[in-house]
Formats: structure tokens, C-alpha cells, sequence
């Protein structure tokens, strides 16, 4: 889990942004669509996860990204 915090709080511009497993990642500072994309991006290309941007709409937690790619 704190690898893949790590890894998703490169996807934000803000440089000290505080995320933990219960974060709402999408009421953090930075969060926009182009974030979104990026978040998506690095699922596939680190975990080797795709998921449709639509499916990707219904997740609002840390854990919940977390548990989709284990």
C-alpha cells in the first residue's frame, strides 16, 4: 500500500500533497481530469491494470485502487 501511495501522488502537481488508504483522492488539492487520465495510465503501466474511464468514475477511495489491482 505505501508504494502504491507513493505512486499515485506523483499522478498530482501539488508536491505536498498528504494521501492515505481512507483519502477521497478525488477531493485532493490537484485533482482534475488530466490527473484522472494520469492515474489511469499508471494503473497499466506499473500494475499492468486497465480499466475503462467509465468503470474508473465509480471509485472515490485510496484503498478501493488499491484493492482493484491486487
Amino acid at each position: 500500500m505505501d508504494e502504491f501511495i507513493l505512486n499515485l501522488k506523483e499522478q498530482f502537481e501539488e508536491e505536498n500533497i498528504s494521501i492515505n488508504q481512507d483519502s477521497k483522492f478525488r477531493d485532493l488539492d490537484g485533482w482534475d481530469s488530466m490527473t484522472a487520465l494520469m492515474v489511469i495510465a499508471m494503473l497499466d503501466e506499473l500494475y499492468d491494470f486497465q480499466i475503462d474511464p467509465e468503470e474508473f468514475k465509480k471509485y472515490e477511495y485510496v484503498y478501493e485502487l488499491y484493492d482493484l489491482i491486487r
